[in-house]
């Protein structure tokens, strides 16, 4: 699987401490997937008593990260 990163998401996992690897677990083992809106999806997970969720456009083995945020 290949994860690309936005501007946008890549300042917005430095702004909220979000780790890649978080993100990679998260879109790999997710707890929960929801469509987001238009042609994304938003891929939660509880980590360490806190819930995080990815929002993301998935094409075949590729995912692009737009945000990720705690909930």
């Amino acid at each position: 699987m290949r994860i690309f990163f936005t501007k946008h998401a890549r300042l917005r996992l430095a702004e909220r401490s979000i780790k890649e690897i978080t993100v990679r677990d998260i879109l790999e083992t997710p707890d929960f997937i929801s469509r987001a809106y238009d042609d994304k999806s938003a891929y939660r997970k509880k980590i360490n008593g806190e819930v995080v969720e990815v929002v993301c456009v998935k094409s075949r083995d590729k995912f692009l990260v737009i945000t990720a945020y705690y909930v």
